[in-house]
């Protein structure tokens, strides 16, 4: 039976923390924040978190309503489940 190969880990040069500045080595490709910085931004009440949200912006523009008067199986009330 053939063994496993082991692949190396990648090691991953210092950077830059995008909100603090500090030097920090990350342990995956697209870390762009130190540790610090994401437990603060992952570790906020609901009440941050609700209030950081940005306003909800409608998908659905008059085309689409439209044509969803004539064809309803490519109209807005296509994502209900009818079963």
């Amino acid at each position: 039976m053939r063994e496993k190969v082991q692949k190396p880990k990648p090691v991953y040069e210092d950077r830059v923390c995008k909100d603090c500045g500090l030097v920090f080595k990350p342990t995956g490709r697209v870390m762009r924040k130190c540790k610090p910085c994401r437990d603060k931004w992952g570790n906020r009440t609901y009440r941050e978190k609700w209030l950081a949200k940005k306003p909800h912006k409608n998908s659905r523009d008059s085309n689409q309503v439209a044509y969803a008067f004539f064809r309803k199986k490519y109209g807005v009330s296509n994502n209900v489940y009818r079963g």
